[in-house]
């Protein structure tokens, strides 16, 4: 497949810390704590067979990061790697409460990320910055209770507040006061939604949670009156196509709803997701999208994209002009 030519780098706004895991770091990790690893990958790559077994592997292997050094560590793993394909700023999601479970504090992960962050900034060029994530699936009372934490405790990386987790398990209204304590305390917002449920749920994100961008999103496609909304309002969405694919929520990326978005004037980003288990970087996003008919404009508008919805702007600007590393 064809590559991005190297003079464009990317800005990715949408990945996950635990899906950034690779094969050799999980196998590492596996091997210190006594984990069987034919649990969690076989061929050198996780494979999962549809949605929900994708979860299941997931959270085996997110299960693998069991102190702050192994946080820093992944961390670390991915932005020097990401950084050598051109990828010169990214908004990295992390979880608190699954670090909370493997008894890391929110401030024991945020000392072990930053220097990790820091170091690569000035050995790659790469800037990375924070969106810290509820579970939607831990419930309401859990996200405000992390909505609080984050706002109390100051952290120049920490630039938004978003939400993953299972879909189908809770409405995004019903995590109305989490998201207005965030923007109350100066975080952009972001939420996973139409991934999985259905363009109610996008609305309710834009009316009620009052998101500065979207995740995925894709169940916005079908609803021209919403599709129109988003992008009167210039939302930037953030779409991870090879996910999609992978997942079993897009049939091909040749029929994937990006080009139905970006015909109805979406501001579209595209991100790996979860890089480590879909196999993807953002050079293979692109490759397959133009593969499936993308044209260079469209190209070059979503890598725009990228850049346009940072949520911080300087930073996001200043790691624009570097050189790629040696």
């Amino acid at each position: 497949m064809s590559s991005i030519p190297p003079t464009r780098p990317f800005a990715e706004l949408h990945v996950h810390l635990r899906g950034t895991i690779s094969h050799a770091v999980a196998m590492s990790l596996a091997q210190r704590y006594g984990v069987t690893s034919s649990d969690i990958a076989t061929n050198k790559e996780f494979t999962f067979g549809g949605f929900d077994d994708f979860l299941h592997k997931y959270h085996l292997v997110g299960e693998l990061v069991r102190g702050a050094q192994d946080y820093a560590l992944v961390c670390h793993s991915y932005l020097a790697r990401v950084a050598r394909s051109n990828t010169r700023y990214v908004e990295l999601m992390v979880s608190p409460d699954h670090a909370l479970d493997a008894g890391v504090t929110y401030a024991e992960l945020l000392r072990a990320l930053e220097p990790a962050i820091r170091d690569c900034e000035a050995k790659y060029g790469i800037a990375c910055r924070l969106i810290v994530t509820a579970v939607r699936h831990r419930g309401p009372e859990a996200a405000e209770a992390l909505a609080r934490l984050v706002v109390a405790t100051a952290s120049t990386l920490v630039v938004g507040f978003g939400m993953c987790g299972n879909e189908r398990v809770n409405t995004p209204s019903a995590f109305r006061s989490a998201f207005s304590l965030a923007r109350q305390g100066g975080l952009k917002t972001t939420c996973h939604v139409g991934e999985l449920c259905d363009a109610a749920h996008i609305r309710e994100a834009l009316d009620v949670l009052q998101v500065d961008r979207l995740g995925h999103a894709i169940r916005s496609v079908g609803d021209d009156g919403l599709l129109r909304e988003i992008a009167s309002r210039k939302i930037v969405v953030e779409v991870c196509p090879t996910s999609n694919v992978r997942l079993g929520l897009v049939a091909s990326f040749n029929v994937h709803p990006v080009f139905q978005m970006l015909a109805a004037g979406v501001k579209v980003s595209v991100n790996t997701d979860d890089p480590a288990f879909m196999a993807t970087t953002m050079e293979d996003e692109f490759a397959n999208l133009r593969a499936a008919g993308m044209t260079e404009e469209f190209v070059a508008e979503c890598v725009g994209n990228g850049w346009l919805g940072a949520f911080d702007p300087a930073a996001a600007k200043a790691a624009q002009s570097r050189l790629p590393p040696p």
